[in-house]
């Protein structure tokens, strides 16, 4: 358990790593949803609900080896299942109502429970939180530190709106174009987050600052409808996180 603990990497040491390598992205893999199988059924009771809802029982009353075929025993056996259906659906109203009231009842308890928590006790919880708060803070802000000392500085110049222009307009001419034009918007990605991140107190990029979508709308407007298209082409040239 502690060789599994000490091969996972903290949080810090995934910011780290990312802060040394920003023109490399990390790929997620996004698996398809698991199909959960339909629950079985917990009573005898909802088992013949289901399958009179599902039809499996209405071939064997109508079966002319088992009941003879006879127009009078069908007509038995379809009054027969009638009332069945009739008085299952009844208990399982019933049994559903029961459970529903009790589960009421159980939120209800529970509710009252949570609302009954002795003040002193969240305040003697408070008061130990607090105790490493400062510590804490202190944490964060020396490896903060440590990450905008790791971040290396743009490996290449800001590139112009004008040279973004014209490799946006030439981008399908071949590979190469395409991958110059996914490098001049990684180069230019690299200089906002290094402006910013240099300039913010915590060390990375701050709710509201807008990032490359503000600066081409400021410099740049005629890529700023095409922003996702720099980005997918900016994915193509960048290479992965190992």
């Amino acid at each position: 358990m502690n060789d599994s603990a000490e091969k996972k990497p903290t949080r810090f040491k995934l910011r780290l790593e990312k802060a040394k390598n920003p023109r490399c992205r990390k790929y997620k893999r996004r698996l398809p949803p698991a199909v959960e199988a339909p629950p079985a059924p917990r009573t005898h009771l909802q088992a013949v609900i289901e399958d009179l809802r599902s039809g499996d029982l209405a071939g064997d009353f109508h079966n002319p080896y088992i009941f003879g075929g006879s127009a009078r025993v069908k007509a038995g056996v379809d009054e027969a299942g009638a009332a069945v259906k009739a008085a299952a659906f009844i208990a399982h109203a019933a049994v559903s109502d029961a459970i529903d009231s009790a589960k009421a009842a159980i939120k209800a308890r529970k509710e009252r429970k949570r609302q009954l928590v002795d003040a002193e006790i969240q305040a003697k919880n408070l008061a130990i939180r607090r105790k490493y708060y400062e510590k804490d803070a202190e944490r964060r802000r020396s490896e903060t530190e440590r990450i905008l000392a790791a971040t290396p500085p743009p490996a290449n110049p800001m590139p112009t709106p004008e040279a973004l222009v014209h490799a946006y307009v030439h981008r399908h001419l071949g590979e190469a174009e395409a991958i110059r034009f996914g490098n001049l918007v990684a180069d230019l990605e690299e200089h906002v987050r290094w402006t910013l991140t240099t300039r913010s107190k915590e060390g990375r990029i701050i709710e509201g600052s807008g990032g490359v979508r503000r600066w081409l709308k400021a410099n740049c407007p005629e890529l700023l409808p095409h922003y996702h298209t720099c980005q997918r082409f900016k994915r193509m040239a960048q290479p992965d996180m190992k």
